[in-house]
């Protein structure tokens, strides 16, 4: 499988059903939709049996933890070499899937960031979207910043790539910043962002009253003192406004919150979200990364008798690539230097060269011929 597309989603069946049936007759084929249902009640998994898709669907259920929990079960059971996330209340154009490979491919970028506008209901997508001149496109300066580019709701990455920061953070249970706090993990660790504004989606059904607006903002507001327990910078303590200003204003504010005009008070929200954040996640144990990915990596070693691209060099390396990196580190050793090699360092796999009683001094049993 080239490409594998996870949709996290909890108790909202109708515009998820949506957004699968919109799925329907994407120009590149060679994908799977892997459903990561944290917890629904509402009867998702039945509706999602029920749907004419032209592609493979996969649903997963597990009890109501998050959605980078979510995400994590849905990339443990994903089988493609990209992992394109979406939201579960979009409308897809049909090249969405094409044109985020086609950047993987061109560029070889490890991040694809697709483009999204907003619509008050699904019927108000376009037949037809307004593709972007490549050669006219002018990406925007902060196409390398983790803050503002890695938003989950049209974004692809290399799965290689997600296994080596060992997928999302689950301590991020609320609403806000898991997504930008696992692009962060990824740009630290070396990987290149890319926009394309032709990966286009069209996101439905977000209109919130002021209450849930305020609602999620003291909900960010705690988020923000997670991430920057995790990542403590000076950087990130301006980015995130994590820090005793804050602190201050939240205090000047809580005296007149009665009075405060509507202007203020979503800041107010995020301030005092920044001071819950504090009491809540002061335990040291929230500086580190959990996630079911994250451990202590076993290494195995797996043995090739020719280094040729035949068969079974093939086979061995297909094998290897698929691991979870998370959990394993793979060393091939090769009898000579040979073309599997390259294929090896193309999957970023370890391989060492051995000598002629290499196999004999690991396995003295063996016997002469094997």
């Amino acid at each position: 499988m080239k490409l594998s597309v996870i949709i996290p989603t909890y108790n909202r069946k109708e515009s998820l059903t949506t957004t699968l049936l919109s799925m329907n007759g994407q120009t590149f084929k060679d994908f799977e939709v892997i459903v990561a249902d944290d917890g629904s009640t509402d009867g998702t998994e039945e509706a999602v049996k029920t749907l004419a898709l032209t592609y493979p669907v996969k649903h997963l259920w597990q009890k109501n933890s998050g959605r980078s929990a979510a995400r994590n079960m849905g990339l443990e059971q994903a089988s493609g070499e990209i992992i394109l996330f979406i939201d579960d209340h979009i409308v897809v154009d049909k090249r969405l899937i094409e044109e985020h490979v086609k950047y993987h491919n061109k560029y070889g970028v490890e991040v694809v960031r697709g483009r999204v506008e907003f619509i008050e209901e699904a019927k108000d997508a376009p037949k037809e979207t307004k593709y972007v001149d490549g050669s006219g496109f002018k990406a925007p300066a902060y196409e390398q910043q983790p803050f503002r580019i890695f938003i989950t709701n049209n974004i692809s990455i290399k799965k290689r790539s997600l296994m080596s920061v060992f997928g999302f953070d689950e301590d991020f249970k609320e609403y806000g910043l898991q997504d930008a706090e696992m692009g962060w993990r990824l740009k630290e660790s070396g990987c290149r962002f890319k926009i394309n504004p032709n990966a286009v989606g069209y996101i439905f059904g977000v209109g919130l009253t002021y209450e849930q607006r305020c609602h999620r903002r003291r909900q960010v507001g705690r988020s923000s003192v997670l991430f920057y327990k995790k990542h403590p910078s000076l950087l990130i303590k301006l980015n995130l406004s994590a820090h005793f200003l804050t602190l201050l204003v939240q205090k000047l504010l809580s005296k007149l919150e009665a009075r405060l005009p509507k202007r203020y008070l979503m800041f107010y929200n995020f301030s005092t979200g920044i001071k819950e954040g504090f009491e809540k996640y002061k335990d040291s144990r929230f500086s580190k990364m959990h996630s079911r990915f994250k451990g202590d990596k076993k290494s195995i070693l797996f043995v090739s008798h020719i280094s040729d691209l035949s068969g079974a060099p093939i086979s061995l390396a297909l094998l290897v690539k698929d691991l979870n990196r998370g959990q394993y580190h793979p060393i091939v050793a090769l009898p000579a230097p040979g073309p599997i090699r390259s294929k090896l360092k193309s999957f970023n796999i370890d391989s060492q060269v051995y000598k002629d009683n290499f196999l004999h001094e690991i396995f003295p049993s063996l016997k002469t011929g094997y």
